[in-house]
């Protein structure tokens, strides 16, 4: 009988969690930066990973490294760039969010 009272009560309390709003991440501007950028880390640690598992050359397009659907939340798809025979490369955002360039941040806060 205990049991089944716990059941019913977990299932409550489970049923009420389901029905809180959740916060809409993309309301903000700071918002949409945070999750552009924690992007471009991504795709900057997939082209390090695409660097040493294809001959020492980094991806030139956001299909091969299999993130063709990841976008800015506020200004749209990542630009790639590639230079010096491949052992270069910058991942920007189409707007104002900054970019990386093998490695290195244009940011130094994350509010800048």
């Amino acid at each position: 009988m205990k049991t089944i009272v716990m059941i019913v009560v977990c299932m409550l309390v489970m049923s009420a969690a389901c029905d809180i709003e959740r916060p809409n991440w993309g309301e903000t501007a700071l918002n949409q930066k945070l999750i552009c950028r924690a992007n471009m880390r991504t795709i900057a640690s997939e082209e390090l990973i695409y660097f040493a598992q294809h001959g020492r050359r980094y991806a030139e397009s956001m299909a091969d490294l299999g993130l063709a659907d990841m976008k800015c939340p506020a200004h749209g798809s990542y630009v790639i760039t590639v230079e010096n025979n491949s052992t270069f490369f910058t991942v920007a955002c189409p707007g104002d969010h900054g970019s990386i360039a093998n490695g290195i941040t244009s940011w130094i806060n994350v509010d800048e």
